[in-house]
């Protein structure tokens, strides 16, 4: 389908055409045979202007093709000045891209255009029969409805074929008023065309020999045509025999300009005879249209970029001035010659290359160098209208460069000049004389003693409730105690009392005094030099109040205050404007920023914190650290503020998922101690339990494991002795018997023994090289049980403790094994054997797991795989494994020892929280009986110190307190995650766990992304 035209051609010429040819030679001698692909392509604009129409109708009143129109088209008739054009010439030509001629021009359709209808065709299926085109199918577009149109219609009235006069057997071309046209939505430059249509042609002419053939395939590839009109202004076409070449220079296509026009060199070759022709290039974009292009993406895109320096903004307003005044005014004032006069020291704009996409300029890379205006080049009426209006005049200069594929095309370069505002407006330099507007003004919220610590959550509905109290026009003098309190609470991180609350409300009274002689200056709009910056360090609560109180105290001058609040990363900020009741345009705006919240959406401190914990640790709000040289600083985020020894590592540091620790850190336990000062020869009371030991209580250790693959054991949390609870990854399994268990039943008052198999054969001796969690625990040396026995009258099995020695020693018990472990009711727990000769790369050096039934040592371990929503196929990844985020339930009572872990490695399953680990250890409690003694082993969890590397303080309490480190070469390190302690018997027990599964899914949801 041709192109929508508006316009008519060739109406008012009354001349014949003169052109060269014959229905059938014409056809042979175009360059371009009919192209075949012209029926999809009409079809596909057609498609695509049909969707954007509202309705296609044949059968509405305005139908021109039903109305008083209709007649127009059962005679349509080619109009005299083109009689002597046959059908096959005409119908052949309008399919030629290359000639691209419109049939449009032949017949007379201005009773169409005065109704302002738009009008395209189709030639799909249009033929020849006679002197007449048939089956042109004519599509009419109505400007108001937008709806479209259509018929078939016949063109009648061309030459016969065997009458075409004779000199039509000529060509004549009016260089004047022939050209190459290009048809192009967006602006292509002089240049950009001479690359392209040379690449073009130079790559037609290594399979097209003829040159004419090969430069109209280049330009059909720009979309372009051949516009040949002869001396009396109408159409003219190549006859056969001619040929139409490109001049070729240095193996180059001859280029030239002109007064602001381009031309092309051709050579018209008839024979023997060459005629020079140039042709102008039509449709390519002047010089000045793109410089207009560039100037319309400067002053949209670019220029409201180039602002004033914080510092320079800040010093002009300090001294009234503004940079117009600055830099243009005559006079010498000594007090201001502080102030530079070059545009980097002025402005932020660093930048100079920039990539432009306009609706005109595709992919174009522009360079800019951007200065002030010389004074000199400033004429003195405009220097003055410059201080008037209160603007600065910069100039601009750089190129314009086209990306082509992995091809640079220079364009052009230009230089302007922009004249930009760049100063404050008098309600922002109020603001900017009491508020920090020019920068962030930042903020850390205090955490009160016995209080919980403020996250984000709490920092929302504080913000809503200010905004709310505010809404309002502000009391100065008598302010509302809802919002004193508030601000109160930003201030010092807790609500005040009736004593604090009134003597900081008469601080707030004072301020809001301050801040009303602002408001009489800006209505006046005076330039008193004695008017001082009223921003004075304020806490967070007072600024917020300052900046209410300004924004209240316009009203009056038809602007209305706007505040908004986004959380940016672990900081917030809150933006306080003054917004114009006239246009919505913001006049001024100031900011406050709060760093290092607590955040409600990655902390589970939130949920934590309603269970009272002993002590939350988050791995980013609860460290800070505001130098390189400065310790890291730790504080628990509960009300109980337990106290932590600020780590002074190098090796610990702060890291976008947490706090990574390689070096442990350790509780100060900050209880008095008491001296037994009595002479009493009574034997002392026993020592009591460190305050860091859970003897009965719940922990939540979220963390990432890194580094800890060299089979040694990496703590987690330990006592002040450096034992406790780490991960390891060891190398085999090994089944050992240590005593066979047995099952009886009496038979005719005769005990039989039954065997009872311990262990499946594949588990026996395996490799598994896999991560464990284990727990250093004491046991009572050569604890030995009695014989085992029948109770009489029962018919089980059961121990008594015997005898035991009071020496104790240490060992290892894995208390979480791998995946693969599924030991459900057997009687076995495994401890982790160190070889204490060496470590690898010696394989035989690596540690390994012992599995035994240990019913003599009265303990037993249980362990399985959990998946609450199973799939077919669906493969499980370990869940203890380094670079992973892992959380570690832990629920810790007098007789068991119960881990479950959920890890991030099976994100991909529908919820981390569908997977987890569970591991029970039951001790000191005989299996059979039921019957729980405090011996033999003992099973101290504690977290006296954080992390790997603990100290462990010497047996000998009299070797002048040293202390020795474990692994201190080791690269291992835990990155902190979140941690929460309860030493709360409650949460351990079945009523407890609607609280424990509220608390998990808080960890998960937090730490385990």
């Amino acid at each position: 389908m041709k192109k929508f035209f508006n316009f008519k051609h060739f109406t008012s010429k009354t001349s014949n055409i003169v052109i060269g040819i014959s229905s059938l030679t014409l056809v042979s001698g175009l360059a371009i045979s009919i192209p075949l692909g012209i029926y999809s392509y009409n079809r596909s604009y057609y498609q695509k202007l049909n969707e954007e129409i509202q309705t296609l109708s044949l059968e509405q009143e305005q139908n021109p093709f039903k109305n008083g129109l209709a007649g127009l088209f059962d005679n349509l008739t080619v109009k005299d000045n083109f009689k002597n054009l046959t059908a096959f010439t005409a119908l052949n030509l309008a399919k030629s891209k290359i000639y691209n001629f419109d049939l449009l021009s032949l017949i007379d359709l201005d009773k169409l255009y005065q109704n302002e209808f738009q009008i395209s065709y189709d030639l799909i299926n249009a033929q020849v029969s006679g002197n007449s085109i048939k089956n042109i199918v004519l599509f009419l577009k109505s400007k108001n409805d937008n709806q479209i149109f259509s018929k078939a219609v016949d063109i009648k009235n061309f030459a016969e074929e065997n009458k075409v006069a004779d000199d039509f057997s000529k060509f004549e071309i009016d260089e004047k008023k022939s050209s190459i046209n290009i048809d192009s939505k967006n602006l292509i430059s002089f240049a950009e065309f001479k690359t392209k249509i040379q690449a073009s042609f130079s790559a037609a002419q290594a399979t097209e020999s003829q040159k004419f053939i090969a430069f109209e395939k280049a330009l059909l590839e720009l979309k372009g045509s051949y516009n040949f009109i002869n001396n009396l202004g109408n159409p003219s076409f190549i006859r056969n025999g001619l040929a139409l070449e490109p001049t070729i220079v240095d193996n180059n296509l001859s280029f030239f300009s002109e007064n602001g026009k381009n031309y092309l060199n051709f050579d018209l070759i008839d024979g023997d005879k060459k005629t020079p022709i140039q042709l102008e290039i039509k449709g390519i974009a002047t010089n000045q249209e793109i410089e207009t292009e560039i100037k319309s993406w400067l002053n949209d895109e670019l220029i409201p970029e180039i602002k004033l320096k914080p510092q320079v903004q800040q010093n002009l307003v300090s001294k009234n001035l503004s940079l117009g005044s600055y830099l243009y005014s005559t006079q010498d004032n000594k007090e201001n010659s502080s102030l530079p006069k070059n545009f980097s020291e002025l402005f932020n704009y660093t930048s100079n290359e920039f990539s432009v996409n306009t609706n005109k300029l595709k992919n174009y890379i522009v360079n800019i160098d951007v200065i002030l205006k010389d004074l000199s080049e400033i004429s003195e009426q405009d220097r003055l209208n410059l201080i008037k209006d209160g603007k600065v005049r910069l100039n601009l200069s750089g190129s314009l460069t086209k990306r082509d594929h992995q091809k640079f095309i220079k364009v052009l370069d230009f230089k302007l000049d922009t004249d930009i505002k760049p100063d404050l407006n008098e309600f922002s330099r109020i603001f900017a004389r009491n508020l920090p507007q020019t920068k962030l003004q930042d903020f850390s919220l205090p955490k009160a003693s016995n209080t919980p610590a403020l996250s984000s959550d709490r920092l929302v509905q504080i913000f809503n409730e200010i905004k709310e109290l505010s809404s309002k026009q502000i009391d100065t003098r008598n302010p509302d105690e809802k919002l004193v309190s508030q601000l109160y609470l930003l201030d010092f991180g807790k609500n005040p009392t009736k004593d604090s609350l009134e003597k900081y409300k008469k601080e707030l009274i004072e301020i809001a005094e301050s801040s009303k002689s602002q408001a009489i200056q800006v209505q006046t709009f005076s330039d008193s030099e004695e008017q001082k910056s009223g921003n004075e360090s304020l806490t967070l609560g007072k600024s917020i109040w300052k900046a209410l109180n300004l924004q209240h105290n316009f009203i009056s001058l038809d602007v209305k205050p706007e505040i908004n609040f986004e959380k940016q990363s672990d900081n917030f900020v809150i933006e306080f404007s003054l917004i114009s009741t006239k246009n919505n345009q913001k006049l001024a705006s100031s900011k406050i920023q709060i760093n290092n919240v607590l955040s409600s959406q990655q902390s589970a401190f939130d949920v934590a914190s309603k269970f009272y914990p002993t002590f939350f640790l988050d791995g980013k709000a609860s460290f800070s650290q505001t130098s390189a040289k400065e310790l890291k600083k730790i504080q628990d985020l509960s009300d109980n503020d337990i106290n932590f020894q600020n780590s002074n590592s190098i090796e610990n540091k702060l890291t976008h998922n947490g706090f990574e620790i390689k070096k442990a850190f350790k509780f100060i336990d900050n209880s008095p101690k008491t001296e037994n000062t009595s002479s009493s020869t009574e034997t002392p009371k026993t020592n009591r339990a460190p305050f860091s030991r859970v003897n009965s209580g719940v922990v939540y250790f979220a963390f990432r494991p890194k580094n800890i693959n060299d089979y040694k054991k990496h703590y987690l949390l330990s006592d002040s002795n450096g034992s406790g609870l780490f991960i390891q990854k060891v190398a085999r399994s090994k089944y050992v018997e240590k005593s066979k268990p047995v099952k009886a039943k009496i038979e005719n008052k005769e005990v039989q023994i039954i065997p009872n198999s311990s262990i499946d054969i594949k588990q026996v001796d395996a490799k598994i090289d896999e991560y464990v969690i284990g727990f250093d625990f004491k046991q009572v040396e050569n604890f030995q049980s009695s014989n085992t026995y029948l109770r009489k009258n029962q018919d089980s099995l059961h121990l008594e403790i015997d005898t035991f020695l009071t020496s104790l020693k240490e060992k290892q018990a894995v208390v979480l094994g791998p995946n693969s472990w599924n030991i459900k009711n057997r009687f076995f727990s495994a401890d982790i054997n160190e070889n204490p000769i060496g470590f690898p790369p010696n394989s035989e050096y690596r540690p390994s797991i012992e599995i035994a039934n240990r019913v003599d040592e009265i303990r037993l371990f249980l362990q399985e795989l959990r998946n609450s929503s199973p799939f077919v196929g669906q493969k499980i990844n370990p869940i203890i494994e380094q670079d992973q985020d892992i959380l570690l339930e832990i629920i810790k009572t007098p007789w068991s020892f119960e881990i479950t872990a959920y890890s991030s490695s099976n994100n991909q399953l529908n919820s981390p929280s569908s997977v987890s680990l569970n591991a029970k250890t039951i001790y000191n409690t005989n299996h059979l009986t039921g019957v729980w003694t405090p011996f033999p082993n003992f099973f101290n969890l504690d977290w006296a110190q954080i992390g790997p590397n603990p100290e462990k303080m010497p047996a000998d309490t009299s070797s002048n307190g040293t202390v020795s480190t474990q692994n201190q070469k080791s690269n291992a390190s835990i990155i902190l995650k979140g941690l929460a302690v309860y030493n709360n018997s409650q949460l351990t027990s079945p009523l407890g766990k609607p609280a424990r599964e509220e608390i998990k899914r808080s960890f998960i949801n937090a730490y385990l992304r």
